[in-house]
């Protein structure tokens, strides 16, 4: 969990199996990566698992994800983007060739991502860790 105000690095990390349960805007999430208010987080050759949501993101916070992310594993959002900035995440694996699944990328079937994700260009195969 990146809070508001904190700042953090996560690379050449694994995380499986995670989740912690908030209530964000009245509903309840769940997710592998908070990234709350105006946190600072940057996460690369890393990969997400096992989850229902990847990465989680409210108020103001833009992490960057980049440099051979990989998303597997999940029933809900690879990145969703609940707050106002946008977040970085090209160069990612999205579990499918053809991209995320999102309104602007039609042929997408991989791993959903919201309104406000920076998507492209991403990985045509998964990386290997």
């Amino acid at each position: 969990v990146f809070d508001n105000g904190s700042t953090g690095v996560l690379d050449h990390t694994r995380v499986l199996y995670a989740g912690r349960r908030a209530v964000v805007g009245g509903s309840w999430r769940q997710a592998a990566v908070y990234c709350f208010g105006d946190a600072s987080a940057a996460i690369s050759n890393s990969s997400i698992s096992s989850s229902s949501d990847g990465v989680h993101v409210t108020g103001t916070s833009s992490p960057r994800l980049s440099q051979q992310m990989l998303f597997s594993d999940l029933s809900g959002f690879a990145v969703r983007n609940d707050g106002t900035g946008t977040v970085d995440a090209r160069y990612a694996w999205w579990g499918d060739a053809s991209g995320p699944s999102h309104s602007t990328n039609e042929q997408g079937r991989g791993f959903a991502v919201s309104d406000r994700v920076q998507f492209s260009p991403y990985l045509s195969q998964a990386p290997r860790f």
